[in-house]
C-alpha cells in the first residue's frame, strides 16, 4: 500500500531537528520579503503536546484544527482509514512503552516592516 509508505516517510518531516524545517523557515522569510516587507525579527520556539496515547491524539481539538488536514494531504484518500488505524495502533504502542505520547510542535514568529 503506497499510502502508508508515503505517510510514514512524510512524518519524518515532523521529527525534531529535521533540516527541512530550515527550508520552511527560509521559504517563509522569502515569501514575506517578496511581498514588500523587511524582516525585523525572527523568533523560533517549540512547545510540546502530551497525550495518553494515539487514541487521545486524533480526536483532540488541536489535532483536528491544526494538523489533521495536513496529514491527510500526504496519503491517498482510499488508504486513509487503514493508514490512520495503523498509525493509531503504532502510536498507542509507543505511548505504552514510553508512558505518554509527546509531540513537539515548532513555532516560527516573523515580524515584518512594510518597505516604502
Amino acid at each position: 500500500m503506497p499510502g502508508i509508505r508515503h505517510l510514514l516517510g512524510s512524518l519524518a518531516f515532523y521529527l525534531p531537528h529535521d533540516p527541512r524545517h530550515l527550508y520552511l523557515h527560509s521559504k517563509k522569510v522569502q515569501d514575506i520579503q517578496a511581498a514588500g516587507f523587511h524582516i525585523a525579527k525572527i523568533q523560533e520556539e517549540a512547545f510540546q503536546l502530551r497525550y495518553v496515547d494515539g487514541s487521545a491524539l486524533f480526536p483532540h481539538v488541536l489535532t483536528q484544527v491544526g494538523f489533521l488536514d495536513g496529514w491527510r494531504q500526504v496519503i491517498d484518500p482510499e488508504d486513509e482509514e487503514q493508514v490512520f488505524a495503523l498509525l493509531e495502533t503504532r502510536l498507542n504502542q509507543v505511548a505504552k512503552a514510553r508512558g505518554e505520547l509527546c509531540m513537539t510542535v515548532p513555532m516560527l514568529y516573523l515580524e515584518g516592516e512594510k518597505l516604502e
